[in-house]
């Protein structure tokens, strides 16, 4: 039978008599139809919200899958964490960073002055000095120029971990590195207001000071090199092996000439460890130098370095030397032993330069003669307590080979030798 008229279910009477439309729900009913039929979304709204960045709340890294509209969950990468990661901490330095510079400051402040020598090398009145050196060449001013130079002077001064230096003045490590090589670059720019070629009186006045140490007359300078070990380079192959010194350790060469007080008066920086004294001298203008200082005065050096009327070195044949050679060997040996001085002290002072742990070897250089300029910079403002006991220096290194001036070594021989006559009889 064919069923006519307006004829309506039981379920569509039911809807009517509470007063609901075909094809419509309460705002409740479907509210709670949504949530059944997407419970992630449910537990999203119903979750508490996180600690803000800004303050100052933990964030997590372990990130979920992101949803995109019709789309399957892609992850995040571990590249895209790390970048992350950077951008935050950089976002939390710039937010905290006149409150950590005031951190610093008031932490600095209550040191006592021995603490603050000791952790940071000089006196506080010779860091003020430093700070008006060179704030003219700090340009960045994210952070205060202050932490910025005790965070490097610390760094340069102490073993201490890159990540715990980090921590300690409240930097992330990437912007650590790029302070401290700005502040490096900054001191290394003044390096001929402070590492000066004598001229003149001065040359008079280094060679009293010798004299009246040591007896040796006419010394203006000891030269001689040493070695700052280095992490890099990462290459294995010949580069590698290039930068290995005598005893197998990868490392730079540092060449300087020192006065009377232990102030360098020239250096040479970054010649790899496998290069030696004698070729490291020949390379460079530090020869001009020399050999163009006036005949009367001369700087000492180890049997590395080609002998010359104006650089001279040690008797060697010990077995047939006169008892005059022999005379100026011991003198020569006691004064030449102000540059283990000087070396001694600055490795002393700033430790990391016992090992430098970099392995961009083009980063050394700029490291080194920064902490020469301060070695000068600290001594003309300070006074040092000098200590004249014995230092170890290596008489044994490999005598000199390369092309001489025949004619000039001539001269230098004969300089030597009315030298160890003259300190024979006195």
């Amino acid at each position: 039978m064919k069923l006519t008229g307006n004829i309506k279910s039981k379920g569509t009477q039911t809807r009517r008599k509470r007063g609901i439309r075909k094809g419509f729900g309460s705002s409740r009913t479907l509210k709670n139809k949504r949530r059944r039929a997407n419970p992630r979304k449910n537990a999203e709204e119903n979750a508490e919200p996180g600690p803000s960045i800004l303050d100052g709340g933990q964030y997590d890294f372990a990130l979920p899958h992101i949803l995109y509209p019709d789309t399957e969950a892609v992850a995040v990468t571990g590249a895209a964490i790390n970048l992350l990661k950077v951008l935050i901490d950089e976002l939390l330095e710039d937010v905290d960073g006149s409150a950590n510079d005031l951190k610093v400051q008031s932490y600095v402040r209550h040191l006592s002055s021995d603490e603050f020598h000791s952790h940071f090398r000089m006196e506080r009145s010779t860091f003020q000095d430093l700070i008006n050196l060179i704030a003219p060449n700090i340009h960045d001013i994210k952070v205060a120029v202050e932490r910025k130079i005790l965070a490097s002077l610390w760094l340069l001064g102490n073993n201490e971990t890159f990540q715990g230096v980090a921590t300690r003045f409240s930097l992330n490590k990437g912007s650590l590195h790029k302070i401290v090589m700005e502040v490096f670059e900054a001191i290394h720019s003044k390096r001929q207001g402070f590492i000066v070629w004598p001229q003149g009186k001065e040359l008079m006045d280094i060679a009293d000071g010798f004299l009246r140490k040591t007896g040796f007359p006419g010394v203006v300078g000891i030269i001689d090199g040493t070695y700052i070990p280095i992490a890099g380079p990462r290459d294995k192959g010949a580069t590698r092996a290039m930068y290995k010194n005598k005893n197998g350790i990868v490392s730079v060469q540092l060449q300087a000439i020192c006065d009377n007080n232990m102030a360098f008066t020239d250096i040479v920086v970054g010649y790899p460890g496998s290069v030696l004294d004698g070729d490291v001298y020949c390379s460079t203008p530090t020869r001009q130098l020399v050999e163009s200082l006036p005949a009367d005065y001369h700087v000492l050096a180890d049997q590395a370095y080609p002998l010359h009327s104006n650089l001279l070195v040690p008797f060697t044949d010990d077995e047939h030397i006169t008892h005059e050679e022999r005379v100026f060997n011991r003198s020569h040996s006691l004064t030449r032993s102000e540059i283990g001085r000087a070396f001694a002290r600055m490795k002393a002072t700033f430790r990391r330069l016992n090992d430098l742990d970099i392995r961009k070897v083009e980063l050394a250089p700029v490291i080194i003669s920064a902490a020469c300029v301060l070695h000068n910079f600290i001594l003309t403002r300070e006074e040092v307590e000098y200590d004249d006991s014995p230092i170890d220096m290596d008489e044994y290194e490999p005598q000199y080979e390369g092309a001489v001036d025949y004619h000039n070594r001539l001269q230098a021989i004969d300089k030597r030798m009315k030298l160890g006559n003259m300190m024979s009889y006195n």
